[in-house]
């Protein structure tokens, strides 16, 4: 296969970083494990990509890294932004995994639990029912309980981000591989 592809299109493989598997085997690609599965909706095999637990776990990690015990000097507002960026960018990066709203609920779920933790430590482990009188919690549509607010910045809510497979038939063509007639005309 590497002699196919240096000979026909001039490509060189990186024998460290190639990695030629049969498309039957789960393979990582892209920070996304790669699955063939039978689709009974589809009635045919096809081609799956879903949240590594690794990845969720280190998510989780970061989170709990953020609200620290050693951080709790900082407004909650600050605390959120820095959240806010970590869950927005995690989760449009992995919107297009299959079982991703679960996991992103998940998600959710913990980094609720983990401010409502790091507000406690901050005011001398005041009760909930304290800490949400100190910063009333935003009542957002389609969420169980209101979310963590403090001066206009709300706790993002990874479990609302739009999740699907890509679809790349409906995507316009760029600008690039539109055809203008005769090259350099």
């Amino acid at each position: 296969m590497a002699t196919l592809l240096k000979q026909q299109l001039g490509l060189d493989l990186s024998e460290t970083k190639t990695l030629i598997t049969p498309v039957t085997k789960t393979f990582a690609f892209l920070g996304h494990h790669v699955v063939v599965r039978n689709n009974r909706g589809l009635k045919r095999m096809a081609c799956v990509t879903l949240i590594p637990k690794e990845k969720s776990h280190r998510l989780r990690e970061r989170i709990k890294r953020l609200c620290r015990r050693d951080r709790t000097g900082q407004s909650l507002h600050e605390l959120l932004r820095e959240l806010n960026w970590l869950l927005r960018g995690w989760s449009a990066f992995y919107r297009h995994a299959w079982g991703a709203k679960r996991v992103f609920c998940s998600v959710d779920n913990y980094a609720w639990w983990t401010v409502c933790r790091w507000l406690r430590k901050k005011h001398q482990h005041a009760p909930v029912k304290r800490l949400k009188a100190l910063y009333p919690p935003s009542k957002e549509r389609g969420t169980r309980r209101g979310q963590w607010h403090h001066r206009g910045v709300t706790l993002f809510v990874t479990g609302r981000t739009r999740v699907g497979p890509y679809r790349l038939a409906s995507a316009r063509r760029p600008l690039f591989a539109i055809h203008h007639g005769e090259p350099g005309a």
